[in-house]
């Protein structure tokens, strides 16, 4: 019997019919999650991306868990049919999948006298969710297919239908859609008197990444280490492309090739892909026709594309019909808000020369048979011209320099700005700056810098604004998050979508409505307003079904958290109970002066009330019974209970805000301000509580102790505070119009939100990425709670010493002067582990493979821990702090230096020290050749040293005239480089230590470091420069200058930039070929570290700042990316005033095309 060997590589159909080997990606568990979670979904992208084979998948894994999973292919209906066979064709295929008692067919024909979409959505209803128990998820494949039919706008409707009728018919939770194809969800319902199909979650299907690739590499054939090296050159080509690489991975095994370098995949590249071979391949063929002949205006398609392949910003909008069928052709793909080629194969085949050749005929080409009259005009001209060139040169050269100082006086004026927290503005005119100068050619570095700074602070704003016609005083999500309401002095609570920003009901009073809430079940929606009444409205019905009369405004309200009741405050000196699906008051509280705040406790026994009578009451529901009576000297204006409903909290208009005990009644703390605490909030832990005070500050305060962590000042009133619910965001609201957000470990403001108006009420959403406002200005908005993907802070409460990259790029590790090391995502700032010391962490570094962490301190201890979970594995003790632990390349051993004057080599496998090398003095650096055979350090003791690891051997004592404070290896480890405080950098040969180069400043060298390919060295020096010299030679190459000391310098993985960190407060990112200022990334403190990640996309600097910051290189480097970062934060452009303030009479103009400009006043 001849045994088959497994398919690995699928070059077309799904991967499971072919046999071959599924890589999982991330759209596998959102996918999965989002069906087992009955949420709609679909999956629209280009061809060949893996859609069939994850829906297959995710049916496969869903069937074995119980649930039915239903697969349509509309491609096997076909195309060339009515619209009756169309639809029964589909009943027919669900009935094929399931047993059902009903005969379909004969069910379709006994229902022929109501129409096609009706009998469709009956068939669900009355048939299958009667029949089959349980969930149904009906997975639809190849929609694309059927969106030249006329008929079928009605099937993507009734899918619409089937998600809203869940909210008033249960059944229909226990099914849902997605949904796959190569189309956009505007697509699906074409007919523009119909509303858009705006349902469901989009599931996006990337590229493989390396380590989901890596599977791929067993089919090579090749040893471990050469199979893995090919792949990476495979997926320089494809990007990670699923079929690309597949097809390429399958060319290389064809041709039976023992071993491979870089060149001979470029050969297969070109065989396969690159000439007369790019009409052969399917996947080609498709996006060339995406490209030219499925597209409705080409000619806009390829330019934009040429723009993009140019690598000019090209800024993804979802609405722009152009750059959404680019997306969906799979020829470009988005990276953060920009579009980028999606791959080098792409950028080959479909290059400058193959768009020329297809864009429409040009008007250059219309014009050529005209070209010798034209000629003969312009010779003609050209002699009339010659008379006037000298003056209109003359002033051209006055209106330049005019242009010039204009620019340069904009960036002034937007640091000035920036520096007084005048966020917009100076933002706005950063950007008309930027844009200004870059017109005249010209690099504007100070308005780039006051952007990236702007950015730190200024969330994405989510949708547009919702306007009402007054002040906005309230707003809530409902418990799923899908929906927002707002409540207005305009007499108006809206319901709004969040989706969609769709408002879905608008709940009238005859009066300001002052207070709403959502029933923890979402069912119920309920408003309270200065007419007297409160309404308990039923979302499910949009009806009113119950109203609360009382004799005076209603000012607050609340649901139990059992959902069993409804409470309500009233100017009226009362406080009524209602049991909900009841019409009379189960209790009616009565106080002595206004019942200002009302609220249940979490287990639902005790209800609270707030009054003018300076008293608390706590009430036992179920007895009816007051608990205890809290007196406070003036009136009382909130009441909160923690989450374990042990502690009630009051707070008073007498400054005081007092913690009670439920069970006793006993207080047990006081906290004071020093005036009226308008709002108080427990995190979700019960650990600490949040106040907001009209002296302007928000405190935080540990409950155990009544320890205040950090205040918070705002530049008017604090009205309102509120924790998400993650715990990880402390938001408030203040007369200063601006809203903050607020890290409750540190006390540091994240991000602060503008508004024209008060802020007077901040709410989050259920999963904590979303935050709202609501303000006098009229509106409500919402931003992401997610900060900038330009710059990412890390946040510390002292100085940020060092910062090391994951190999693979995906987190951060930073050491500080608050005995910390943390561990944060890169994609998020989000901080996954912290690792406590006993005194300041000097340096944290990973190991070459990331599985573990490293970090030194000044309390004697380096430690070596599991990197994702904090666990030590061992400590390495010292007798003096520690100032440097680095991994040997090879990952078996551990060095570490410290001032006790020795440096120690431990192997990681045992913990054994297998080697001490001593010094007369402290030692400061350590490093590993890249080979691992040496070991170098660096002592005051004014020498460095050449270590053979395998003997122990001192090859080489380099001597200085004072300490040696750096030592780096050339990456062939052929090289050994010094920094010492006598102002010299030494290279030497390894091993002999024959001096090759000597670079030479006016002040103490602090670092050193080659570039990856070996060719550079650079140094870092107190005399504010940083130089670099070609190696061997010692040529010197480039200075680059700060206003202060240069503490730090590295070169980027690609060898393209050098940045460099200094103590005038800045990191600067300079171009090596040019030696072009690129970037500069500011801080508040002298810049200590910096560093890339090994993917080249990410700067990480560390600051005296207590930060460190994350920035995105290809943002950075581009102004109009910054640029088009900024409109999307903003939430406004300048005012007409504003921009006569600063332009004079230049005619007003929209700097964010994306903003609203203020109408004109004629």
């Amino acid at each position: 019997m001849i045994k088959t060997q497994p398919i690995l590589y699928t070059t077309g159909g799904t991967v499971q019919a072919g046999g071959g080997t599924y890589l999982s990606r991330k759209a596998d568990v959102e996918l999965l999650q989002a069906c087992q979670q009955g949420i709609f979904a679909y999956v629209l992208t280009s061809r060949q991306i893996g859609k069939s084979s994850l829906m297959t998948r995710t049916a496969e894994q869903l069937r074995s868990q119980g649930i039915q999973a239903i697969v349509i292919d509309l491609q096997a209906i076909g195309v060339n049919v009515t619209a009756e066979q169309w639809y029964l064709g589909l009943l027919v295929a669900i009935e094929e999948q399931v047993m059902l008692e009903t005969d379909v067919i004969h069910w379709w024909k006994q229902n022929q006298d109501i129409g096609f979409t009706q009998r469709l959505t009956s068939f669900f209803e009355q048939i299958l969710l009667q029949e089959i128990a349980g969930q149904i998820v009906i997975l639809v494949d190849e929609i694309d297919t059927v969106l030249s039919l006329n008929f079928t706008d009605d099937f993507f409707v009734a899918i619409r239908y089937f998600h809203a009728s869940r909210a008033s018919q249960p059944e229909f939770k226990r099914l849902s859609f997605a949904l796959f194809g190569v189309a956009t969800p505007s697509d699906l319902i074409r007919d523009p008197q119909r509303t858009p199909f705006n349902i469901g979650q989009r599931i996006e299907l990337t590229d493989f990444t390396f380590e989901e690739a890596c599977p791929l590499a067993k089919g090579l054939k090749l040893p471990a280490a050469e199979s893995e090296q090919v792949l990476r050159w495979v997926l320089d080509w494809t990007g990670g492309h699923p079929y690309l690489t597949q097809r390429l991975c399958a060319a290389l095994v064809d041709r039976r090739q023992e071993h491979w370098s870089k060149s001979e995949v470029r050969r297969v590249v070109q065989e396969t892909f690159l000439g007369n071979m790019s009409c052969q391949d399917n996947n080609l063929q498709f996006v060339r026709d995406m490209l030219t002949r499925r597209v409705i205006d080409c000619e806009s398609v390829l330019t934009t594309y040429r723009d993009i392949w140019r690598q000019r910003v090209v800024v993804d909008e979802e609405q722009s019909i152009v750059k959404s069928h680019l997306k969906l052709s799979g020829v470009v793909k988005r990276e953060g808000f920009i579009l980028k080629v999606r791959n080098q194969i792409y950028h080959q085949v479909f290059n400058a020369a193959w768009v020329r050749e297809h864009l429409p005929e040009t008007w250059w080409q219309r014009l050529k048979p005209a070209m010798p009259l034209i000629a003969s005009l312009f010779v003609f001209s050209l002699g009339m011209t010659g008379v006037s060139l000298y003056a209109f040169n003359q002033r051209n050269q006055v209106r330049y320099q005019y242009r010039v100082t204009q620019g340069l006086q904009l960036s002034s004026l937007a640091q000035v700005l920036q520096n007084q927290q005048s966020d917009i503005r100076s933002l706005l005119l950063a950007i008309e700056a930027s844009r200004r100068l870059q017109n005249l050619g010209l690099n504007p570095q100070e308005a780039s810098t006051v952007l990236q700074t702007g950015l730190l602070q200024m969330p994405r704003i989510k949708g547009q604004p919702i306007v009402h016609a007054q002040a906005v005083n309230a707003v809530a999500f409902s418990p799923d998050g899908k929906y927002l309401v707002t409540a207005s002095d305009d007499h108006t609570a809206r319901l709004i979508e969040f989706a969609s920003n769709k408002t879905m009901m608008t709940v009238t009073h005859n009066g300001p409505v002052l207070a709403i809430a959502f029933s923890p079940d979402g069912k119920y929606l309920a408003t309270a307003s200065q007419d007297h009444t409160a309404r308990l409205i039923d979302l499910s019905r949009n009806q009113t079904v119950l109203t609360i009369t009382h004799n005076g405004p209603v000012l607050a309200i609340a649901f139990s958290p059992d959902g069993q009741y409804l409470a309500t405050a009233s100017q009226d000196q009362t406080a009524r109970l209602m049991a909900i699906g009841t019409t009379q008051p189960r209790l009616i509280l009565t106080h002595r002066g206004v019942v200002n705040s009302v609220a249940f406790s979490p287990n639902s026994r005790y209800l609270a009330t707030g009054s003018d009578d300076q008293t608390a009451r706590l009430l036992d529901i179920t007895t009816g019974k007051t608990v205890t009576s809290i007196a406070h000297a003036k009136r009382v204006n909130s009441v909160v209970f923690s989450p374990d409903s042990k502690i009630l909290a009051t707070a008073s208009w007498d400054t005081k805000v007092r913690l009670i005990d439920t069970r006793t009644g006993k207080t047990l703390t006081a906290i004071a301000h020093q005036g009226t605490v308008k709002t108080i909030a427990f995190s979700p832990d019960g650990k600490t509580l949040a106040t907001a005070s009209w002296d302007t500050t928000v405190r935080l305060v540990k409950i155990a102790t009544g320890k205040i962590l950090f205040s918070t000042t705002h530049d008017g009133r604090a009205h309102s505070v509120a924790f998400s619910p993650n715990g990880r965001y402390l938001a408030t609201a203040s007369w200063d119009a601006t809203a903050r957000l607020i890290d409750p470990t540190t006390g540091k403001i994240l991000a602060i939100i503008p508004h024209a108006g008060t802020v007077f009420s901040v709410a989050f959403s259920p999963d904590s990425r979303y935050l709202a406002t609501a303000s006098y200005d009229h509106t409500a908005r919402t931003v992401e709670t997610t900060l900038s993907n330009v710059l990412i802070p890390v946040l510390h409460v002292g100085k940020v010493r060092q910062v090391a990259f994951s190999p693979d790029s995906r987190y951060l590790a930073t050491a500080s002067w608050d005995n910390t090391a943390r561990l944060s995502e890169v994609a998020t700032g989000r901080t996954l582990i912290t690792i406590a010391h006993q005194g300041t962490v000097r340096w944290v570094t990973f190991s070459p493979n990331g599985k573990y962490l490293a970090t030194a301190s000044y309390d004697h201890k380096a430690r070596l821990l599991e990197a994702l979970t904090g666990k030590v594995l061992m400590t390495i003790t010292h007798q003096e702090r520690l100032n440097q632990v680095v991994f040997s390349p090879n990952g078996k051993y551990l060095a570490t230096a410290s001032f006790d004057h020795t440096a120690r080599l431990v192997e990681i496998a045992t913990g054994k020290t297998l080697m001490t090398i001593t010094h007369p003095d402290r030692v400061y650096s350590v490093v590993f050749s890249p080979d691992s055979r040496y070991l170098a350090t660096a002592s005051y003791d004014h020498r460095a040293r050449l270590v053979e690891i395998a003997t122990g051997k001192v090859l080489v004592s380099i001597s200085h005239a004072d300490a040696v404070w750096a030592v780096a290896f050339s990456p062939d480890s052929k090289y050994l480089a010094t920094g010492s405080y006598d102002n010299t950098s030494q290279l030497v040969e390894v091993p002999t230590g024959k001096k090759i180069a000597s670079i030479i400043h006016s002040g103490p060298i602090l670092t050193v470091a080659f570039s990856l390919d070996g060719k550079y060295l650079a140094t870092a020096s107190y005399d504010n420069t940083a130089q670099v010299i070609e190696v061997p030679t010692g040529k010197h190459l480039m200075t680059v200058l700060h206003e202060r000391r240069v503490t730090t310098v590295t070169f980027s993985p690609d060898g393209k930039y050098l940045v460099t960190g200094s103590n005038d407060n800045t990191a600067r990112l300079i171009e090596i070929r040019t030696g072009k200022l690129l970037a500069q990334i500011p801080h508040t403190g002298a810049v200590n570290i910096v560093r890339f990640s090994p993917d080249g996309r990410y700067l990480a600097t560390g600051s005296n700042d207590n930060t460190a910051r994350l920035s995105l290189i290809s943002t950075i480097v581009n102004s109009q990316a910054l640029i088009a970062e900024a409109c999307q934060r903003l939430p406004r452009n300048l005012t007409r005033a504003e921009w006569r303030e600063y332009f004079g009479d230049e005619p007003y103009q929209q700097t964010c095309p994306n903003l609203l400009a203020e109408p004109s006043q004629k």
